[in-house]
């Protein structure tokens, strides 16, 4: 059942994942990489101020696996988060209106303004499937989690196409963002009516801020590395720069995917371990998704980052050249983060907040650095390169340190699967060069068909080495069992 969770989880955000990133390309291409900045610029600016919103959703997760109350959990859980959207919506606009009347900072367009605005009604809107991915995440239920999100991405992608098509801008694309979040309530309310709720109760409140004092410190750090560098970025440059990092970000960054279902299902599960004593099914489930990533991702991020150019080239056409070598990084950024997930969340399953607390603060630190250095004129000035190789540094900066404080708090022996790297960056950088030498000779045909060989290959080599075996291809095969899923969709829903 565990894989079925899991591959469920994984299929659901792929396929939100995958349907935004094609209706993206369609998007980007007619609308041009202003509009899309403009819409990420009002999407950072209210993520800027998510950090409010996300604080709790952890502690009630670890609260309902670690077997407490569900019912007084749920409603507890949701009083707070009801207040917590009337604080979130009083700092945006009290920061915009210092930002703008005190400050006197003049944005770039007047439209910026009005998509700020439009984007905190199609944040909040937001937040609902957000609060149900939560409530059933705890219970380890990810059809009912994922569906409402499902279901949105859908609506939000089709309408985005017909907008575009029409001719209609950011504003535009925004306005439909809020219609697909209140397409979607209904279903959720209706989802909600299958778990229990009870009455608010004062001590566990009292849990849950004694559990996101730390939590605080990690989701604000978190946020801000995830929307500031785009807002340093317009400042250093324009909303375009954002248009080429973000059009890159949103294909490059198909792979965190893994990264966030092995997040969905494993922090429980670590949580449920760890109380019961059972180290054991730690190692084993970390071994098991390390297996995998290194067996059956690795190899495509490697082909993805390679081929780059002819990725971009053919899915956004030649106006979005500036986002090839940010892809390029992004997709080993991604891998980094990937790869982190299982460490960061055996910490987090142990109850370790204050140290995950700590190690955040560290890397926002060095976040910041980098991002300065390489983003300003003075230094280096890379713009949305910039922003692509602080991505990289950051998350190879997390799995490091998650890595030994996992090891040290737990003392499991993790295999860190050096051999993989020597050999992929070897094969890298023979391929790469014989690329190279394809388009400079003009035998642009075969430079094409190449990357069909650049993975048989290497799978040829680790077969070889007997670091693939046939059980691996069976484990495969068997992770997309169709009538296994579907029994397990049937049997939650």
């Amino acid at each position: 059942m565990l894989k079925q969770k899991f591959l469920f989880d994984f299929a659901a955000k792929f396929t939100i994942q995958i349907v935004t990133a094609l209706t993206g390309i369609v998007v980007a291409r007619l609308a041009g990489p202003e509009v899309v900045g403009s819409v990420n610029y009002g999407t950072a600016y209210v993520g800027v101020f998510s950090f409010i919103m996300a604080i709790f959703g952890t502690a009630h997760i670890k609260m309902v696996s670690e077997g407490k109350n569900e019912a007084d959990c749920n409603k507890t859980f949701w009083v707070i988060s009801l207040f917590s959207i009337i604080i979130f919506v009083l700092c945006i606009l009290t920061y915009f209106f210092i930002q703008k009347y005190v400050f006197h900072y003049q944005f770039s367009a007047k439209e910026e303004e009005t998509v700020i605005f439009l984007s905190i009604i199609a944040y909040i809107l937001g937040l609902f499937p957000q609060f149900n991915e939560t409530l059933f995440n705890a219970r380890v239920e990810q059809a009912r989690s994922n569906l409402p999100n499902l279901l949105k991405a859908l609506a939000y992608n089709i309408l985005r196409v017909v907008v575009v098509v029409m001719g209609f801008g950011a504003i535009a694309l925004i306005n439909v963002n809020i219609l697909s979040g209140l397409i979607i309530l209904p279903f959720i309310f209706i989802l909600w009516k299958k778990i229990p709720f009870g009455k608010f109760n004062k001590q566990y409140f009292k849990s849950y801020l004694l559990i996101s004092v730390p939590i605080v410190v990690i989701v604000f750090t978190n946020v801000l590395m995830t929307y500031a560098d785009k807002l340093v970025l317009e400042y250093y440059s324009n909303v375009k720069e954002i248009g080429y990092y973000s059009v890159a970000f949103s294909i490059g960054g198909m792979i965190l995917l893994l990264g966030r279902s092995v997040g969905t299902v494993f922090f429980p599960l670590f949580s449920k371990s760890f109380a019961l004593n059972d180290l054991e099914s730690v190692k084993k489930l970390s071994k098991k998704f390390d297996d995998f990533l290194f067996k059956f991702v690795f190899p495509f991020v490697l082909l993805l980052s390679l081929y780059s150019p002819l990725i971009i080239n053919f899915l956004l056409g030649a106006k979005y050249h500036s986002s090839v070598n940010i892809f390029s990084i992004l997709v080993l950024a991604s891998f980094a983060m990937l790869w982190s997930t299982p460490y960061s969340n055996m910490l987090a399953g142990l109850g370790k907040f204050w140290l995950v607390a700590w190690i955040n603060i560290f890397q926002f630190i060095f976040f910041v650095i980098c991002l300065f250095v390489l983003l300003d004129p003075r230094f280096f000035g890379l713009k949305g390169m910039g922003l692509a190789i602080n991505n990289l540094l950051m998350n190879l900066f997390l799995l490091i340190i998650s890595i030994i404080f996992a090891f040290r708090r737990t003392h499991i022996r993790f295999d860190l699967r050096i051999r993989y790297f020597v050999l992929g960056a070897v094969y890298y950088f023979l391929w790469h060069w014989g690329c190279n030498f394809l388009v400079y000779s003009s035998y642009k045909v075969a430079y094409f068909i190449s990357p069909v060989f650049f993975i048989v290959i290497f799978y040829l080599i680790m077969f070889m080495l007997k670091w693939i075996t046939r059980s691996d291809i069976k484990f495969l095969f068997s992770l997309f069992n169709s009538k296994a899923i579907s029994k397990y969709v049937k049997d939650e829903m």
